[in-house]
């Protein structure tokens, strides 16, 4: 993410690495509460900012992908999907089953 480009208060990023820091889970079920594990990626379920992380990353990913390509046409993107159609493949980057 360019910097410049969304340029934050440092306060609000220190909170916004504080609430992703050390994030421990654990499953709740009728029969009782499981094992805490440790989470790694993704964002909270449920908190207000996590729909913006969301669209920052994706705005991100999506202007490198048009830097990196001419031709846009075959991008679709709506709320949490994504698609991208290639209309050519490059023989090298093809796998054959």
């Amino acid at each position: 993410m360019q910097k410049a480009e969304y340029e934050l208060p440092a306060m609000l990023r220190r909170a916004i690495r504080g609430m992703y820091r050390q994030c421990k889970c654990s499953v709740r079920s009728e029969i009782g509460e499981g094992l805490w594990f440790d989470v790694m990626t993704g964002v909270r379920q449920g908190s207000v900012l996590s729909p913006l992380l969301f669209i920052l990353l994706m705005d991100q990913v999506l202007k490198q992908y048009k830097t990196m390509e001419g031709d846009h046409s075959g991008t679709m993107v709506y709320a949490d999907d994504a698609g991208l159609i290639a209309c050519r493949v490059p023989k090298k980057s093809c796998k054959t089953l």
